[in-house]
């Protein structure tokens, strides 16, 4: 299925050494897209929303949401669990990604919500440097990665994806 990546934002509260998005080589592949042509996004079978942190920004998510939801698949990358469980209705699925500085408990949140959502895709990226106890239910994930951050000399956008950056 042919993908199209919109990094929203670059703002974030992490702000990860190791965000593959803030990657140069990367950004060079991009597309640029202004908010009034996101709509031509719909031709692609999945719209995956990331940035920095897209809810960061709810104003600007939202018109992306209202511009594709029903037209295409989409998908949240996030990384706060209680926006997350607010805005869950809008899409087909969540990727959450723990952190190295992630707060114990996050996961337990995001499970919560997995929980009341069994007609959605949740995936769970974790930082290997994470360092506390994570109680996680398997059966509530599509996919559980531990997430060794890329060399970012040798990230490449997937052959399946196109990455856009929203122009503002």
């Amino acid at each position: 299925m042919v993908k199209a990546r919109l990094i929203i934002t670059f703002d974030c509260t992490r702000n990860c050494s190791f965000c593959v998005n803030k990657n140069q080589g990367i950004l060079f592949q991009a597309r640029r897209i202004e908010l009034d042509k996101i709509d031509m996004l719909q031709k692609y079978g999945q719209v995956l929303i990331t940035g920095g942190e897209p809810i960061l920004h709810l104003g600007l998510l939202s018109k992306v949401i209202k511009a594709l939801k029903g037209k295409t698949k989409l998908y949240l990358y996030a990384s706060i669990p209680e926006l997350s469980a607010v805005l869950v209705d809008h899409f087909d699925g969540i990727t959450y990604t723990i952190h190295k500085d992630s707060l114990p408990g996050e996961v337990e949140e995001i499970q919560s919500i997995a929980l009341i959502y069994p007609e959605k895709t949740f995936r769970l990226n974790i930082d290997p440097n994470y360092d506390y106890a994570l109680k996680i239910k398997p059966y509530l994930w599509d996919k559980i990665k531990i997430k060794t951050w890329h060399n970012p000399a040798r990230v490449r956008i997937p052959e399946n994806e196109t990455l856009y950056i929203l122009e503002k």
